[in-house]
């Protein structure tokens, strides 16, 4: 119990004038106060069964002493045989008596040194049951009174968990539908178990009860050799541009035009007109899903939307009543409906907060540089009134059976979570990708270049009659560091003249974009793309990026992947 927090209240006519909270005695290893409530019940049973012990040893020892008083010319020897037969049995039901006894003692005696060498207070947390609060209460008249008591108690914790339940349709692809099932997973050891008890979860923490607003310093500028935070100012220089290239030098290759309006060339000195400025940062681009243990986060991604089309099919669960929500600007809250029981000894009870029916857009997901398949790839919203989703883990089922384990962020009302929902086994891919070194020309007037040109073919085939659309493809082509190493995109052509998040068609059925970027990462800038396909039924594409790579002769590259 934290002893500050501790509140009394009352309904009756009643003066509360003093409150006072006894902490438990601590003594010494072999003083009663020192050893817990476990030991000191072993040992008064130990004494008992002592006691009970001398009890029988009298009785024998008189039994045996009046037989010794006997003689034969005060007794009839009827009377001496009945007195045999009443010893035999006396004797015997002693002896019996006395063996259970002693037995006893001895699991006694091994419950006592157990609990001495590890108390069973540290496990049930029962030493914390040790504080006592004495309350001073007067009256005028007699009466009943209600006293309560409301303290904070520590050790005691739960988190939130998620079972997302999706179905199969008639497609083979999963419903639009979505069954999430919000449980809260308590525990505690706080010394009293909870019997029939109120149970109400709150996100509230008891450390902001002492939080403060930080206090603003100023901030000033001193004479010095520094700079303002202690690095000395350096003059900007002129930063390389996307793939290596610098000044004039646009994208790919593509050049620029400068303030004098001079025409400047591209890397292989042939002119370009002017291409309109790259696309402000926008909404990332969610990453590529993988196997089991994908993780989720709030989806920002502007793309291609799938409205929904078919409602998943009731699914068949006990009817489990929803905790009653609130919230204020400081915490949420969710209270239980219904008593429960929780034991103070730290196992995981699961209880209901709620069953949530949420929409979703579904889109297939390849990225043939990570795994030779097809992810479906979620997009949910929470479209409950007054829900929040707060960051937990979660369980994935499709058609009952489990998928993989994700994870949950805080999803206010309205906001959306993309997750996988496992492989789509149906689609195949092929990866390829060939390199031709191609020869140096001999110029005059300039520097040389060497070149290779790089193609990578993905081949996507529809392996079920069902018609595909959409099929989102993911690649990346490599970017160039410094203004040595140039990288040139040629096919699919006309791509490196697009802006971000705009689509080329390149043939029917294929269109390919730049991924957006969002704080400076992700996007053009880091060569990201995306196929759009759609397939029919038992059809293949190919899909071609090729781009040139060049540099001073003499110059070594290679290919880093960044994590």
């Amino acid at each position: 119990m934290v002893v500050d927090s501790l509140r009394v209240s009352g309904i009756g006519n009643a003066i509360l004038s003093d409150v006072v909270c006894i902490p438990p005695k601590r003594g010494g290893r072999h003083s009663t106060t020192g050893k817990s409530e476990t030991l000191i019940a072993l040992e008064d049973e130990v004494s008992l069964v002592t006691s009970q012990k001398k009890v029988l040893d009298y009785q024998a020892m008189a039994l045996v002493n009046y037989s010794r008083t006997l003689s034969a010319e005060h007794m009839s020897p009827d009377d001496f045989f009945a007195f045999l037969h009443g010893f035999k049995s006396m004797g015997l039901t002693n002896n019996e008596e006395t063996s259970a006894l002693d037995l006893r003692l001895r699991e006694l005696e091994k419950k006592c040194a157990k609990e001495i060498e590890d108390p069973a207070e540290e496990h049930d947390s029962s030493h914390l049951r040790n504080m006592r609060v004495k309350l001073t209460i007067s009256s005028d008249t007699d009466h009943a009174a209600e006293i309560s008591l409301t303290y904070l108690v520590k050790k005691a914790s739960w988190k939130p968990m998620f079972d997302l339940r999706a179905v199969t349709g008639p497609d083979g692809m999963p419903t639009n539908k979505f069954a999430l099932h919000y449980r809260a997973s308590v525990q505690q050891s706080t010394g009293e178990d909870w019997t029939d008890a109120i149970l109400n979860l709150s996100t509230a923490s008891p450390d902001s009860l002492s939080t403060r607003i930080p206090t603003l310093n100023s901030v000033k500028i001193v004479a010095g050799s520094g700079g303002l935070f202690g690095s000395k100012p350096v003059a900007a220089a002129p930063q390389a541009a996307l793939f290596g290239q610098t000044g004039g030098f646009r994208l790919f290759g593509s050049s620029q035009n400068n303030n004098n309006n001079a025409q400047s060339t591209n890397s292989f000195g042939a002119f370009a007109n002017t291409l309109p400025a790259a696309a402000p940062a926008g909404a990332p681009l969610p990453p590529a899903p993988s196997g089991f243990g994908q993780q989720t986060h709030l989806a920002d991604y502007d793309g291609e939307e799938g409205e929904a089309e078919s409602v998943a099919e009731a699914l068949p669960q006990i009817e489990v009543p929803d905790a009653i929500a609130s919230k204020n600007s400081m915490a949420t809250n969710f209270q239980v409906v219904g008593q429960v029981n929780i034991r103070s000894d730290g196992s995981t009870h699961k209880v209901a907060i709620a069953t949530l029916s949420l929409n979703s857009s579904i889109d297939q997901v390849v990225v043939p540089r990570g795994i030779n398949g097809a992810y479906f790839h979620a997009k949910i919203q929470n479209s409950s009134k007054d829900t929040h989703l707060l960051p937990g883990s979660m369980s994935v089922y499709l058609d009952e059976g489990f998928i993989a384990q994700s994870e949950v962020p805080h999803v206010s009302p309205g906001d959306y979570f993309t997750c996988s929902l496992g492989r789509d086994y149906t689609i195949g891919v092929a990866y390829d990708q060939k390199s031709k070194r191609l020869p140096v020309p001999t110029n005059l007037f300039g520097q040389n270049q060497q070149r290779v040109v790089y193609t990578v073919t993905c081949t996507v085939t529809n392996r079920k009659d069902p018609s595909v659309r959409g099929l989102i493809v993911r690649d990346v082509i490599p970017v160039a560091e410094g203004a040595a190493i140039k990288v040139v995109l040629t096919k699919p052509a006309g791509l490196a003249e697009m802006e971000e998040g705009q689509e080329l068609e390149v043939e029917q059925g294929v269109w390919i974009r730049w991924c957006k970027s969002a704080r400076d990462k992700g996007g053009m800038k880091e060569g990201r793309l995306e196929w759009r396909v759609d397939l029919e039924s038992r059809a293949s594409k190919a899909l071609v990026l090729e781009w040139e790579v060049s540099s001073p002769p003499g110059n070594r590259w290679g290919f880093q992947v960044q994590r």
